[in-house]
């Protein structure tokens, strides 16, 4: 819902432009809040390297929250870059319950069933403590 995105070529260069100066994203649509101390699960693409804008919202919104956050992130093919994850903590300024980077590659293929396993068990744990 970030009316500069939706101009076909446009948006999708101001996107770029935006995620790779790590801005955030001005959204039109509300957000709710869940109540506090639930934990969010903030899930979206890497831009340009980083977060994507609209995720940087998202966690400007929920830097003085009490909410836990666990952010889990797709990109193109991270290698083993976990930086998108570190990126977003920064901002969070706190450690995320979670976290977990997915490759395109690997969704298609399957391969990341271990891992997305590993990271849903986290959540889990984190509700139930």
């Amino acid at each position: 819902t970030t009316p500069r995105y939706r101009i076909a070529i446009l948006g999708w260069l101001a996107a770029g432009r935006d995620g790779l100066r790590g801005e955030a994203a001005p959204l039109s649509a509300r957000i709710d809040l869940p109540p506090a101390g639930s934990l969010v699960l903030l899930v979206g693409p890497v831009w340009a390297g980083k977060p994507a804008a609209p995720l940087n919202t998202l966690i400007d919104r929920l830097r003085d929250t009490d909410h836990p956050l666990a952010f889990a992130m797709t990109c193109r093919d991270p290698k083993g870059d976990t930086a998108p994850l570190d990126v977003a903590a920064a901002r969070l300024g706190r450690e995320p319950v979670a976290t977990l980077m997915v490759s395109n590659k690997a969704q298609a293929a399957g391969d990341e069933k271990l891992s997305v396993n590993t990271f849903a068990q986290t959540l889990s744990n984190a509700i139930a403590a």
